[in-house]
């Protein structure tokens, strides 16, 4: 079926990493350097069942956007790529009803008026494939399981015709066993509140603020040992954006700011295991931005574009922070300084400098070139070489520094009939 991670990996530098792993590379980079955006709401896992499905529902779907070279600055946080997806709102003119019945899932999608001016959209998508497993002539195969579902709802109400309001949710859910030795599973929710205004026939508004929770929890089922882990990340962001345009330019002016809480990871005894109960807390991260890009028609043939953004990032309680002797690996710990919640624990600044060029040689070709600086405060933790659900996302602290990555590109583009 459609599906946007499977379709962006046929681009130039998008690749998977392979089949039973989730995510994609954009030029080497890891699986976190991308920032995946779903309604302009950034996710943390964007796949089902290992990666063989994303959790985009493509009846969903009114458009998305791979950014790889020239990335807007108002696009932050991650130093390799952006991929934004958005959902369609819903159809004013009547009821819509869309469904799709495969061997492997199921889709079904409504949308339509409410009143004259609000409307809705909505979806689920789930998935029966255990039967598949049982047609393998593997009795470890047979005795596993897989399933998913992922359910979208929207509302939008036009308050004029200059003011819109938007509300969407999104959840999806993962399970994955294999026989009796462990398993996985994995969650994505959020809630986004949007506003779109037109200040004036130059000038729009645009505002969001959504709160979203990622979980996941691996399941290990050794006898007198079996235990699960779980960890995850609570974010909340907000961001307002102006957009202008007058003669041949358009500036998008704004601020954001994100917040990144990872959850505290916990391991639980499960039948009656002899494991004991452990936790190990996570810390808090918080980024401030200011940004500003022009986008230029200098000539017919030529087109800018220019930006900047600045980043603020705090490291925040409460934790406690171990001072070493030499460095944290393997050396003994010296002191311990307790900070309280909210209790600025460590600081790091950036200034990301953006700035592409497009000339068109005729009608069906151009040369493009860019370079960016992205910054990124967040990683993924991972001691295997395919990600899984049970990776830990860590935000930079005193000992782990942020992400800083130069990205230069060039290419000729060719229309061809």
């Amino acid at each position: 079926e459609t599906d946007v991670i499977k379709s962006i990996t046929l681009l130039p530098g998008v690749n998977t990493i392979g089949e039973g792993a989730a995510g994609f590379n954009v030029r080497g980079g890891r699986i976190d350097l991308n920032l995946v955006l779903y309604d302009g709401v950034q996710l943390f896992n964007s796949q089902h069942i290992l990666g063989f499905f994303s959790i985009f529902n493509p009846d969903l779907l009114s458009d998305f956007e791979l950014y790889k070279g020239a990335i807007p600055a108002r696009y932050g946080g991650r130093a390799s790529s952006v991929l934004s997806i958005n959902n369609k709102s819903g159809n004013k003119d009547g009821i819509n009803f869309t469904g799709t019945f495969g061997t492997v899932s199921t889709k079904l999608a409504v949308d339509g008026p409410i009143t004259d001016k609000l409307t809705f959209s909505t979806g689920l998508r789930f998935t029966y494939s255990d039967w598949i497993l049982n047609q393998v002539n593997d009795l470890d195969i047979q005795n596993s399981s897989a399933g998913f579902y992922d359910f979208n709802a929207r509302l939008d109400y036009l308050i004029n015709e200059s003011n819109r309001v938007s509300l969407s949710y999104f959840q999806s859910f993962d399970e994955f066993q294999f026989t009796d030795d462990f398993g996985f599973d994995w969650s994505n929710q959020f809630l986004k509140l949007g506003w779109d205004s037109n200040i004036s026939s130059r000038v729009t508004s645009q505002f969001s603020a959504s709160i979203s929770e990622y979980e996941s929890t691996l399941f290990d089922f050794e006898v007198e040992k079996s235990a699960r882990v779980d960890n995850g990340v609570d974010n909340w962001q907000v961001n307002q954006n102006f957009l202008i345009e007058y003669d041949k330019h358009e500036i998008n002016a704004g601020i954001e700011v994100v917040n990144n809480n990872s959850k505290q990871e916990t391991r639980v005894p499960i039948n009656n295991s002899s494991i004991e109960p452990d936790f190990a807390p996570k810390d808090q991260g918080r980024e401030y931005a200011l940004y500003v890009d022009d986008v230029f028609e200098v000539s017919p043939k030529l087109t800018l574009n220019a930006g900047l953004r600045y980043t603020l990032y705090h490291n925040l309680g409460p934790a406690n922070v171990f001072l070493y002797e030499d460095q944290p690996v393997n050396s003994p710990i010296v002191d311990t300084l307790f900070y309280e919640d909210q209790e600025v624990i460590e600081t790091y600044t950036g200034l990301s400098p953006r700035l592409s060029a497009k000339y068109n040689l005729g009608k069906n070709n151009s040369v493009k070139a860019a370079y960016n600086r992205m910054y990124q405060f967040i990683h993924l933790i991972s001691n295997t070489a395919a990600p899984t659900p049970v990776d830990i996302w860590q935000v930079s602290n005193t000992y782990i520094e942020p992400i800083v990555s130069n990205n230069y590109s060039v290419g000729f583009f060719q229309n061809f009939d």
